[in-house]
């Protein structure tokens, strides 16, 4: 029976678990009846990435940290203006309720972050200590990349949707090595 699986990633201007969030990005991995993995193509609905407006997260309380605020400032230009951009940004909710339907149109058997424990705390406080996945279906590609010798899931563009599809990639083809064994499930 094919499985799908959904990679995240997130920007923020904290390491806090109340981070001010920027940005999400997701990508679907699916496997086939054959057991071979494959990345849903770029231009399919179910890649994507959005910014998170800024105001109400701060009004919440949400954590600025100077010296990630720092960091984003050396980083490249386009890639600030980017993940920084409030024109484009939508409510925190409204990124919930855009992962809520890429999982009902989905069955997803599992939610993977490259770094669970980080990815995934910041999400469920952005969203009132909610997923719309739950917690037994999250899954850590750092975990996966340290046990078999991976360097990771590349160098991070600190673009969302990008860092989800180099994991997604890392994932991908750890699952369609059948010599060490690794399933993505």
């Amino acid at each position: 029976m094919p499985t799908t699986h959904l990679v995240i990633d997130i920007e923020t201007l904290s390491t806090d678990v109340n981070a001010i969030v920027t940005q999400v990005g997701w990508v679907c991995i699916e496997v086939s009846d054959q057991g071979v993995a494959s990345i849903a193509p770029k231009d399919d609905w179910r890649h994507g990435s959005q910014n998170v407006e800024f105001a109400s997260q701060i009004k919440a309380g949400r954590h600025l940290c100077p010296g990630t605020l720092n960091f984003w400032l050396k980083q490249d230009v386009q890639v600030f203006r980017e993940v920084m951009d409030q024109r484009v940004a939508i409510d925190r909710h409204d990124v919930f309720d855009t992962i809520v339907t890429i999982i009902r149109h989905q069955v997803i058997d599992t939610v993977w972050a490259f770094g669970a424990s980080f990815d995934f705390a910041i999400l469920r406080s952005l969203w009132n200590n909610d997923t719309p996945w739950g917690y037994k279906r999250e899954r850590c590609a750092r975990t996966i990349a340290g046990a078999f010798g991976q360097r990771g899931s590349g160098s991070p563009t600190h673009r969302a949707i990008e860092d989800a599809f180099q994991t997604a990639a890392m994932l991908v083809d750890l699952h369609n090595n059948p010599s060490n064994g690794f399933q993505i499930r």
